[in-house]
């Protein structure tokens, strides 16, 4: 059990303060380009 919380505490180090289970929110990066889309929509006007 006390290597999973030095793993976690590294993986904090690494990430920047985000422990492994956060690794999904770079999910939320997908949609990020998304706003590129409407972009173009203001070159049609």
């Amino acid at each position: 059990m006390p290597t999973l919380i030095l793993y976690i505490f590294i993986w904090k180090h690494l990430t920047g303060g985000s422990p492994p289970v956060q690794n999904k929110i770079p999910s939320p990066q997908s949609p990020v380009p998304s706003p590129q889309s409407p972009i173009p929509n203001y070159n049609g006007r």
